[in-house]
């Protein structure tokens, strides 16, 4: 059986204009981001090298799978999110 780290934790959604400039109440379209420190650890393990687990809960829904999708971008990931 391998080896292998398991990160709890949440994902936080930043919304931020398309650029530096824009204001957001002007602005029709944001720009979508998911972070959150641990995520950010979870994705920098994994690209060290070490197979990593994500555990967390969320709702079904598309931003869910946006967010999933951006966090299994690092190949040792892939099907890694509980």
């Amino acid at each position: 059986m391998p080896n292998f780290i398991v990160c709890f934790s949440e994902i936080m959604l930043r919304l931020c204009p398309l650029t530096q400039f824009d204001r957001i109440k002007k602005m029709h379209v944001l720009k979508m981001d998911f972070a959150g420190a641990e995520s950010n650890v979870t994705v920098s393990l994994a690209k060290l090298g070490y197979t990593v687990r994500f555990v967390t809960c969320l709702p079904g829904n598309v931003i869910v799978s946006a967010a999933i999708n951006n966090l299994r971008q690092s190949d040792r990931m892939a099907s890694s999110v509980l």
